[in-house]
């Protein structure tokens, strides 16, 4: 694995070129550590794994020109064409960067071989911490705010320490504007179903509200259930998460 800087942001490439690229996208709040298990599992052996932390999250700076839903998903558009240029791609968007995630997935000029949503927000009610941005017109008390509650969870088995080692990180600005510009989404799950290519959704039954339940059960989408794995099935369960991944590339 290598480190990489382009357009003024820090990103991870798996070493060994392969003939798909796998992008991961981190949540909210999140950074690269999030998919840090990626690049040494059996997915790294046959894709080329791929992480960039959004601007004012993980290494990359902020960027105020770039703090919303929209803007990261025009950067990571360029982003993308730039690296992978002609190979197929994979995207991976955990949490709110679902959402991200199918903003890029419209915008590529070869529409992506397919989307992973793990755990990604469907409904409006699936934007609980983020959505709470709307009550905060400071970003550091928001900020301060929302780590009190991760530590919390963190306590309560709920939250990886890598959660709050990525929030340690993050922006205060950057984290306010994202959760913002996400409150926009409010059918997120319609605009899921309605990507250029084909879904698999990962989820477990802990961690899911009952409105994104209650949506799932409504649709066909294809889906995997990761029951016991909670919110962050790439670290709690990497071996089964990673594995199935690797099925699921073209």
């Amino acid at each position: 694995m290598r480190v990489i800087t382009e357009a003024n942001l820090v990103g991870w490439v798996s070493d060994l070129d392969q003939p798909v690229d796998v992008w991961f996208l981190p949540g909210f709040g999140d950074s690269h550590l999030a998919f840090k298990g990626g690049f040494t599992s059996q997915l790294a052996q046959v894709a080329r794994c791929i992480c960039f932390d959004f601007p004012g999250f993980g290494a990359s700076p902020p960027n105020k020109n770039e703090q919303d839903i929209s803007g990261i998903a025009e950067q990571w558009h360029r982003l993308i064409e730039n690296i992978s240029r002609d190979k197929p791609v994979v995207l991976v968007g955990h949490s709110v960067a679902s959402i991200i995630a199918v903003e890029i997935a419209k915008r590529l000029s070869n529409p992506p071989k397919r989307l992973i949503s793990v755990e990604g927000n469907l409904v409006k009610e699936d934007a609980y911490f983020s959505g709470k941005t709307a009550d905060f017109a400071d970003p550091l008390e928001f900020y301060r705010w929302h780590v009190v509650q991760m530590k919390n969870l963190m306590a309560a088995g709920k939250v990886p320490d890598t959660y709050l080692a990525s929030l340690a990180m993050a922006d205060p600005e950057s984290l306010w504007r994202l959760g913002h510009s996400a409150l926009a989404f409010t059918l997120p799950g319609e605009s899921l179903l309605a990507s250029p290519c084909p879904i698999t959704y990962f989820w477990a039954r802990e961690s899911m509200t009952d409105a994104g339940k209650k949506f799932l059960a409504r649709q066909t989408i294809h889906q995997i259930q990761m029951d016991g794995a909670g919110h962050w099935p790439m670290l709690t369960q990497p071996k089964k998460f990673y594995g199935r991944l690797a099925k699921l590339l073209p």
